[in-house]
């Protein structure tokens, strides 16, 4: 699953800074290749999350990161002060949007269970009041509804909020490669 044979573009893959590894894959206990998806924050890159690019792998076999590694968002050094911030699970799913709706700012908590921690949710929502509306994108409606709520729960104050999930189990990454992405986007502002 190179990057490319998804869909994304050379100048996309330079904005998000994306790379590529020969990583260890600690489920499998072997070496592999990988997609590199640095977490950056200001001049800081504080994880890398990797995704191996070898086909047919179980989900928890799929990724890995960097030790030491702290993920709270990805895509913070492309924030551009739009009116609209997507936040989406998974980070090849923000880069998808980013590449396919370039007026909207775009972020990921990465795993739906990443923003369940405080400090993800904090951050999040202190991002998010700075917009006129948001979309929250998970794989599943419940789990964008539990992003939201924690959100909420750290006082997120903005406009508008909906809430999305991946249409008949298509990602972002899918719709782009579909070329239904921009269009779906449409629909939700």
């Amino acid at each position: 699953m190179p990057v490319n044979q998804r869909g994304i573009t050379s100048e996309t893959c330079r904005a998000w800074q994306l790379g590529h590894a020969v990583v260890w894959n600690k489920l499998l206990k072997q070496r592999m290749q990988a997609i590199a998806f640095p977490w950056i924050d200001g001049d800081a890159v504080n994880a890398i999350q990797y995704r191996f690019t070898q086909t047919g792998l179980v989900k928890k076999a799929r990724f890995g990161q960097k030790a030491g590694s702290d993920r709270h968002l990805f895509g913070l050094h492309l924030l551009q002060g739009n009116e609209t911030l997507v936040l989406v699970e998974g980070e090849l799913n923000a880069v998808s949007i980013w590449q396919s709706c370039q007026h909207v700012d775009v972020l990921s908590w990465g795993p739906q269970a990443n923003m369940a921690r405080p400090s993800v949710a904090q951050t999040a929502a202190k991002i998010a009041s700075r917009y006129q509306r948001i979309l929250l994108w998970a794989d599943e409606f419940t789990a964008s509804y539990r992003a939201l709520s924690a959100l909420h729960e750290h006082d997120l104050v903005v406009d508008e909020a909906v809430i999305t999930a991946s249409p008949d189990g298509c990602d972002a990454n899918d719709l782009l490669l579909r070329g239904e992405l921009g269009e779906f986007l449409g629909t939700m502002f």
